[in-house]
């Protein structure tokens, strides 16, 4: 299988063992065991007190117990010492397990996504004029024949669940498209996959704390790497629970702004989700950012089309 990332060596293999510590027999059992059974054994043998010197005595080879006697700092110093050390390479491992970045099989698979979508409308265009060899029609007919602006928007929104999906094989990726009218989140336009709704209607997502408004009032993508965690903030979260949402699901969030770079309006905003936490990154906006502009700036000139279609309609 050809991964969407380029990854290092030492990226892989942190990889595979942040994968392994994440097991719960080794997350709760013997992780914790780790760390905590080392530092505990040489405070108890430290102890003034002969019943815990002596346990402690029981699990300490006599070599240790040489090194204890003869240096004392760095027998009151261990405990504090390992528990840091852990921590610490537990903390590099987690890092560098999420170190990942574009490669060339990505950026084809993206462009591959991109000229799709175009292809669909050279092949609509292409149909439609063999239909009219020898033949005359209105303007006005031919444009509602050969824009399908909703098709195409529709289009780029499976586009980037492809490509999510893509890049993050392994975890279940939904987007959501809701359309914006005075800043205000009216209704869902598209969501992917199609037979898995939002769960949330878009008037719960109404509310000044929700991620969706918080993107629509700052301009800007807003990512939350845990749902949950956010969720849990005071004065400052930007995730709700709905009354219709699950409240217990732990995911990752992505709201970005469709916004027109000619009338500065925002028309939608794209909403992804993981099913589970800590996929989507902070680290990583550039990389989404770069990702959406694909596809906004062409959402953004089938809106416009859209508009002026429905502009002829109200004339008619």
């Amino acid at each position: 299988m050809t991964h969407a990332y380029h990854e290092s060596r030492h990226v892989q293999y942190c990889s595979k063992v942040k994968i392994f510590l994440e097991r719960w027999w080794i997350r709760f059992g013997l992780g914790p065991l780790i760390v905590a059974a080392p530092a505990g054994l040489v405070s108890l043998y430290m102890s003034d007190e002969k019943g815990p010197h002596e346990f402690a005595a029981h699990f300490i080879p006599s070599s240790l117990e040489t090194v204890l006697h003869a240096h004392p700092v760095i027998a009151y110093g261990f405990p504090f010492a390992w528990i840091y050390l852990c921590t610490l390479l537990y903390g590099l491992i987690d890092t560098l397990a999420k170190k990942k970045k574009l490669d060339i099989d990505s950026l084809v698979f993206l462009h591959r996504l991109l000229e799709t979508i175009v292809e669909s409308k050279a092949h609509r265009f292409g149909d439609y004029a063999k239909q009219l060899r020898g033949k005359t029609r209105p303007a006005n007919q031919i444009f509602n024949q050969i824009t399908q602006p909703e098709q195409q928007i529709a289009l780029q929104v499976q586009g980037i669940h492809s490509f999510f999906s893509y890049l993050y094989p392994d975890v279940g990726i939904r987007v959501g498209l809701a359309s914006i009218e005075n800043d205000i989140p009216t209704e869902w336009f598209y969501w992917v996959p199609e037979n898995k709704p939002p769960h949330t209607p878009i008037e719960s997502l109404q509310s000044e704390h929700s991620t969706l408004v918080t993107c629509l009032r700052r301009r800007d993508m807003m990512i939350v790497e845990d749902t949950q965690a956010e969720a849990r903030k005071e004065n400052g979260g930007c995730f709700i629970h709905t009354r219709e949402g699950v409240k217990d699901a732990e995911c990752s969030l992505i709201c970005y702004p469709v916004i027109d770079g000619y009338t500065s309006t925002i028309s939608y905003v794209v909403n992804l989700a993981t099913d589970r936490k800590d996929v989507l990154l902070e680290k990583n906006r550039d990389l989404y950012q770069w990702m959406f502009g694909h596809f906004a700036l062409r959402m953004c000139l089938e809106h416009s089309l859209l508009t002026i279609k429905k502009s002829q309609r109200n004339r008619l």
